[in-house]
C-alpha cells in the first residue's frame, strides 16, 4: 500500500462496507467483509485479512473475539468481530 491515495480509497471502500454491514447484521465477521468486498472495485486483488489488520492497528476499526454456536453441528467456534471507530477521521458515514 505505497500508493497514498490507493490506500485512502482502499481504507474509504473498507469503511463503507463495515458501515453497511453494521447496519444490516447483528455483528461483522471477516468473512463478511472479504464476501462484500468482492463486489467493490477498489478492493479488488486486495489481501482483505491484512486490510483489516492495518484497520485495527490504525483504530479505524474496533474488534473482538467471541464464541459463535453452530446449531448444525453443537459445537463452537472462535469468531472475529469488527465495528467502525466512527470517531475516527478516515470513518466514513456514507452509506453509498
Amino acid at each position: 500500500m505505497s500508493d497514498p491515495s490507493a490506500c485512502q480509497g482502499r481504507i474509504g471502500a473498507l469503511s463503507r462496507i463495515v458501515s453497511r454491514l453494521e447496519a444490516n447484521r447483528p455483528f461483522v465477521t471477516a468473512e463478511d467483509v472479504a464476501e462484500s468486498a468482492q463486489r467493490e472495485p477498489a478492493l479488488a486483488g486486495v489481501d482483505i485479512a491484512a486490510l483489516l489488520d492495518e484497520a485495527v492497528a490504525s483504530g479505524l476499526l474496533f474488534t473482538d473475539r467471541r464464541i459463535r454456536y453452530l446449531s448444525d453441528s453443537g459445537s463452537f467456534q472462535p469468531v472475529r468481530l469488527y465495528r467502525l471507530n466512527r470517531r475516527h477521521p478516515w470513518a466514513s458515514d456514507r452509506q453509498d
